[in-house]
């Protein structure tokens, strides 16, 4: 059961994993989000929607507002 529930969090994507944090941690709406970023809603939408990777620079402030580390975002690339 523990393995099977490993396998199935590997296949979760970086925009997935993103898209969770957003609405279970912080329960914020995408254009809130986009707003705390400094972004347009359509840019992170598409970095949500596995679209577009983040540049590292962007990567870094998008993980201080999901409340994660750069880390633990690239266990999902």
């Amino acid at each position: 059961m523990i393995e099977a529930m490993k396998q199935a969090l590997e296949k979760v994507t970086l925009g997935e994993y993103l898209r969770g944090l957003r609405l279970c941690q912080t329960n914020m709406s995408l254009e809130k989000m986009s707003e705390k970023i400094g972004c347009a809603k359509s840019y992170l939408s598409d970095v949500e929607n596995d679209k577009i990777m983040p540049t590292l620079s962007k990567a870094a402030v998008m993980a201080k507002a999901y409340k994660t580390s750069l880390n633990q975002m690239g266990k999902y690339l």
